[in-house]
Parts: C-alpha cells; structure tokens; sequence
C-alpha cells in the first residue's frame, strides 16, 4: 500500500517538473546561450588584444634593432610610427622616448625637441611622462636656447608637487 502512494507521489512530483520545464525551459536556454556567447566573445576579444600587443611588441622589436644597427633615422620613423599607431600607453611613451633618443643620434636634436614637446602635451600620457618629456627637452636645448625659454619650458616643475624638482634646482 505505501508503494502506491510512493508511486502517485514520483507521479505529481514528475508531472510538476514537466510543467515547471515547459514554462522554463526556452528562457533556460536563452540564459544558458547568452552565457556561452559571453564567454565566447570575452576569449575572442582577449586573444585579439593579446595578439595586437604581441604585434606591437615585435614593432618595438624592430625598430630598436634598427637603431642599435645603426640607423637612426629608419629607427625614428618606426618609433613614430608605433607611437602613432599603439593602443598601450606604455609602447606610446617608450617609443617616443626612443624616437626622440634615435633623433638625437641623427644629429635631429630640434626633432627630438619637437617629439618631447608633443609627448609633453599629449594629455593621454601620465602628467611624470609628460614632465620628463618636458625635462628632456629642456636638456636638449641648454647648449642652443635662451636661459629664458629654458626656465620657461621648466616652471611647471619647479613646483612643490613635482617630482622632477630636485633636478631643476640647483645646488649651491
């Protein structure tokens, strides 16, 4: 006697679940789709990201092999154009750095200038990147600007905040 009321009970219970299923089940599906396409697409973009920073790597690579080989100018033009072209801050900043350092070893120091300068006022750069740009481009024209242009160019780090202060005080 207990087994029939066992059995009428499975009977409901599995009834019920094939209820609950046939109200649930397309939007179940729909969650369980929306989840796989999110993972999917989150792979996606990250191996594409991954794979754009490896190429830029490889840029960065190149172009400073060019300029150890001894061609700087070639060199300026890659560090340029990777600067130009990169969506890392980091390949931003260290190839302008080292565009401006190859110009410098082209005998180009007022390219060089020109390169701090631009980097000095990119605002998508960090405000030290962008003081040390302004510091370096100062360096490079002790030997040809105005005491005034380079004090000038120098005041917003003489600053309290600025990290950079020490090295444009001079000590006495």
């Amino acid at each position: 006697m207990a087994d029939i009321y066992r059995e009428i009970e499975e009977g409901l219970r599995h009834d019920r679940l094939q209820k609950v299923w046939r109200r649930l089940r397309w939007p179940l599906l729909a969650a369980l789709l929306a989840i796989i396409g999110a993972v999917v697409a989150y792979v996606v973009i990250r191996d594409l990201a991954e794979e754009r920073q490896l190429e830029q790597g490889a840029q960065y690579a190149v172009a400073l092999e060019t300029f150890q080989s001894g061609d700087p100018s070639s060199a300026v033009e890659l560090f340029s154009s990777l600067a130009d072209d990169a969506d890392e801050p980091g390949y931003v900043i260290f190839s302008r750095l080292r565009a401006a350092q190859a110009s410098v070893a082209a005998g180009d120091t007022q390219g060089a200038v020109n390169i701090y300068d631009r980097m000095a006022g990119d605002g998508g750069i960090h405000p030290l990147y962008r003081d040390l740009a302004t510091l370096l481009a100062a360096d490079r024209l002790v030997d040809t600007a105005s005491l005034e242009e380079i004090n000038q160019r120098l005041a917003p780090l003489l600053t309290t905040e600025s990290p950079w202060r020490p090295l444009t005080i001079p000590n006495f």
